[in-house]
């Protein structure tokens, strides 16, 4: 009984620790100054002053979601919405899905992709 109360307890802190190392394996190529998870939301801080919305489309276009459909495991288990802000955390965008909304992107011609991107994006 002890067993199955510590595997209750620590299951979903494993299940997050993967969640993140593969978000963090995901946006590597831009150099995050952080990467959080917590509560089902995803927080990347870049190194840069400035956010454009062509790195925020690439980032989740060519580096998150590209995870989910390679199909690499816990990508984005738990997942409910990405933000990505600047060196600052003053500007940004919040994606407003996870897993679902990636498999469903990857579904999508380049130009409904741009539509449905911010179709499910909001400033913060």
């Amino acid at each position: 009984m002890r067993i199955l109360s510590l595997l209750i307890v620590l299951l979903p802190s494993i299940a997050t620790a993967s969640t993140l190392e593969g978000v963090i394996q995901s946006v590597k190529n831009w150099n995050p100054m952080a990467v959080e998870f917590k509560e089902g939301k995803v927080l990347i801080v870049l190194n840069d002053y400035r956010l454009t919305s062509e790195i925020y489309k690439s980032i989740l276009k060519n580096g998150i979601c590209t995870a989910v459909w390679f199909k690499k495991p816990n990508a984005l288990d738990g997942v409910e919405e990405i933000t990505i802000l600047n060196k600052h955390r003053g500007s940004g965008y919040i994606f407003e899905g996870g897993e679902s909304k990636c498999k469903e992107m990857g579904k999508l011609s380049d130009d409904d992709v741009h539509v449905y991107l911010w179709n499910n994006t909001r400033l913060p």
